[in-house]
């Protein structure tokens, strides 16, 4: 299986409304549609991310995280907040996908980390 992964950005509303509403299902919680202005303002932040795995154009994963200050030092860490796996790729008899799509996402965040501050930690 082919699985690509990416940050998305306010440019990616339709994206980031079906990677949202895959989460609510996985997650089997209520959710509302949220307007792309909205969706636009929180995936502009250089705060929130916002990953998600693809197999050719259906998402099949991701995660949001947020960077956060820390008090032990001058430096922000990368906390996940939530990460999802459609419930179809979960239990895939040939590999465990789901920890692939972990692993990719999260070295993913890790390498756009590097990218953009040596004072943020993933």
């Amino acid at each position: 299986m082919d699985i690509r992964t990416r940050r998305l950005t306010a440019f990616d509303c339709q994206a980031a409304t079906a990677l949202f509403a895959m989460m609510a299902e996985v997650f089997e919680e209520p959710s509302e549609k949220l307007n792309d202005a909205y969706l636009g303002r929180i995936l502009a932040r250089v705060d929130f991310w916002a990953f998600a795995a693809f197999v050719g154009d259906e998402i099949v994963g991701g995660l949001t995280a947020h960077t956060l200050p820390m008090t032990r030092g001058e430096y922000s860490e990368i906390f996940i907040y939530d990460i999802a796996v459609r419930k179809e790729q979960q239990r895939n008899p040939r590999e465990d996908d789901t920890q692939q799509l972990t692993i990719l996402v999260v070295n993913r965040c890790r390498t756009l980390r590097r990218g953009r501050s040596a004072t943020a930690r993933c």
